[in-house]
């Protein structure tokens, strides 16, 4: 290959990579709107007691979701495997992976509602910050 080949080559390259930047940039500047606009039509929905809605064109409907994360040091996870061995739950929770620990946090938060414990926290696991999941679809 040639020297000059290479070089236009490297220039490309260098302009694709900032091109590339400046999208990345402004796709972000967009999102952020967005989040920002559906978060106001969420906490809209949830003054109307509502969690979804339909216009003539535009269906919305969100759920709120709350994460978990595996323990990292020695003391939660001791904590965590404990209440996972209480719960019958050792062996199959063992290798546990973060689609599995959230599955089995929401089962047990849900169970802990219905008995009327609200703050339930389960033991050694780190709670994620409580998100909103939103789906907006055009209506044909």
């Amino acid at each position: 290959m040639e020297v000059k080949k290479l070089d236009e080559m490297l220039e490309k390259a260098l302009e694709l990579n900032e091109e590339h930047k400046r999208i990345k940039e402004e796709a972000s500047k967009v999102w952020a709107k967005y989040e920002t606009l559906y978060m106001e039509i969420i906490n809209h929905l949830i003054d109307l007691d509502r969690d979804s809605y339909k216009s003539p064109t535009v269906q919305f409907n969100f759920v709120e979701k709350q994460t978990a994360k595996v323990p990292k040091d020695d003391e939660n996870r001791k904590l965590f495997f404990d209440y996972l061995k209480s719960r019958g739950a050792y062996e199959r929770m063992i290798g546990v992976n973060s689609a599995t620990l959230n599955s089995f946090y929401k089962q047990e938060r849900e169970l802990e509602a219905h008995k009327g414990n609200f703050d339930f926290k389960m033991p050694g696991i780190i709670e994620g910050e409580p998100y909103f999941q939103a789906k907006i679809k055009r209506i044909k």
